[in-house]
């Protein structure tokens, strides 16, 4: 007897058939078997097409992150711009001045340290034209020059601040007495000259690298279309 036959002898139903149930449960446990087959098949196919939602929602993040990142660099390079361009005539200045400085500080010029302890009208003269020397737009930028690339900004930052002391020690120095001379009780010694002219010497070439850095990038913002 096969397992159809014992599945449908009792065919239409009767009081004397006997019902083979070990066919029957045969019949049904391969029944479960496919379902439970077809709920698996079922169960990986949603899992593949939820891995596959995932990945792609992933690459579609990544993409707009990526993007958003590009026009971030694009914006962040658009101001950089705009600042070089806003702030090249101080920079020229600034380069000028600061050369201007150096050539007469160094060895053998008009204001070399010999003359520079022992002549207040000198300092006096250097400290005018430092004041006199415009960065109020730079002033004014430089709560935007994080925007600016590392190379530029910060080179900018310090720019600034390294003009504030120059300034600042210029003003100082005008107010010194001579070399060997005590005004009101206060005597400034040769070692001490020494100390402030070479610190004075070694921050305005500072001031000129930095100037001059920023002030050539600015020309190559000048050289660009506007468009």
């Amino acid at each position: 007897m096969s397992m159809l036959d014992g599945v449908i002898q009792c065919w239409p139903l009767s009081s004397t058939c006997e019902v083979w149930w070990d066919a029957w449960a045969v019949g049904v446990a391969m029944g479960a078997a496919e379902i439970a087959l077809l709920g698996a098949i079922a169960v990986a196919y949603l899992a593949y097409q939820a891995n596959e939602l995932s990945q792609t929602s992933q690459r579609e993040a990544r993409e707009k992150a990526a993007t958003a990142e590009q026009r971030e660099m694009e914006e962040r390079a658009r101001q950089e711009r705009v600042i070089l361009s806003f702030l090249s005539a101080e920079l020229e200045a600034v380069v000028r001045w600061s050369t201007a400085c150096i050539s007469l500080m160094e060895d053998g010029r008009a204001f070399a340290f010999e003359e520079f302890i022992a002549s207040k009208s000198a300092r006096k003269t250097m400290s005018d034209q430092a004041h006199s020397l415009s960065v109020e737009n730079a002033g004014r930028m430089l709560p935007s020059f994080h925007v600016c690339s590392p190379a530029i900004g910060l080179r900018l930052g310090r720019l600034l601040g390294d003009l504030y002391i120059q300034r600042s020690s210029f003003s100082s120095y005008s107010n010194w007495p001579d070399v060997g001379q005590t005004e009101d009780g206060f005597t400034v010694r040769r070692a001490e000259w020494q100390v402030s002219f070479n610190l004075t010497l070694s921050r305005l070439r500072r001031i000129r690298s930095d100037a001059e850095h920023c002030s050539a990038a600015a020309f190559e913002v000048a050289l660009q279309d506007p468009a």
